[in-house]
């Protein structure tokens, strides 16, 4: 018979707000957690800014990290940093793109488990997986970019830059 996860004991049964006050209180990056993943984002800016220098037009994260709704690896072990790096020059394919991003993690990161999953290379670390996403400027407008689909098309992705 499988144990009622509602119930911790006979003597000390467990309400149902209090079961879902525990699992959205697991669902929290601890202060531990959320330190390491800025240690890693910063040292990744700084490596971005060192291997590739003028060659960026910028780069930031995006997605759940910024909306701080991501869940930690051990309720999400697919939870990661997408992270996009915005080329200046335009010009080549997308594929281009990915193997600049691929060599660059290659240089600085090759004991980490790296892979290319389009449109993204993926770096993941012990703690955090970063989606790496190349894009390029749009040149009329600064929150436009845009990126490779799987399918092979470049499409256009609307990024809030608000912070």
């Amino acid at each position: 018979m499988l144990a009622n996860p509602l119930m911790q004991s006979i003597n000390n049964p467990m309400t149902v707000n209090s079961y879902l006050t525990n699992r959205a209180s697991n669902a929290i990056l601890s202060t531990g957690e959320q330190d390491s993943i800025n240690r890693s984002v910063a040292t990744l800016q700084t490596r971005l800014n060192s291997y590739f220098s003028s060659k960026l037009n910028s780069h930031f994260r995006f997605g759940s990290s910024t909306r701080g709704t991501i869940l930690p690896r051990r309720m999400d072990g697919h939870s990661d940093i997408d992270y996009m790096v915005v080329f200046a020059e335009g010009g080549y394919t997308p594929q281009t793109y990915l193997n600049r991003l691929r060599a660059f993690v290659d240089a600085y990161y090759s004991s980490s488990d790296i892979k290319q999953s389009s449109p993204t290379i993926v770096l993941e670390l012990n703690h955090i997986k970063f989606d790496l996403v190349p894009a390029l400027a749009n040149m009329w407008e600064a929150t436009r970019f845009q990126m490779e689909q799987a399918r092979g098309k470049i499409q256009t992705l609307m990024i809030s830059m608000a912070s």
